[in-house]
């Protein structure tokens, strides 16, 4: 499903075993990509990388042990610390994706994201 709004792409595909794929582009040059139930995805750099991430070029790579991690927009929800440009997943972190507009069902409002019920 592709969904566009004021030049902001979302998104979302459900892939085997109820596993789900976000991709927010949450500015014009950066998106983010939160894997619920899998080893976080790379994504394009937005400053410094946070811990266990790795500086690969334009983009940030998860090392071993790393944790999701979504482009900041402003205070990172509950359940996700701040690092550098980043809100990153702490332990059972529900997942988040920016907010355009208002959330979708199943999604509540929190700051400047939607997170999953």
């Amino acid at each position: 499903m592709f969904l566009l709004f004021s030049k902001k792409l979302i998104f979302q595909k459900t892939l085997f075993a109820g596993l789900t794929l976000v991709l927010v582009n949450v500015s014009l040059n950066n998106i983010g990509v939160f894997a619920c139930g899998m080893q976080p995805l790379p994504i394009l750099k937005n400053g410094s990388c946070p811990y266990k991430w790795s500086s690969q070029g334009e983009y940030c790579v998860p090392l071993n042990g790393a944790k999701a991690i979504v482009s900041k927009n402003g205070p990172c929800p509950y359940g996700w610390s701040s690092q550098h440009n980043y809100c990153v997943a702490v332990n059972n972190a529900k997942p988040i994706m920016a907010k355009i507009g208002s959330c979708p069902y199943g999604w509540s409002s929190q700051h400047y994201y939607c997170v999953k019920n």
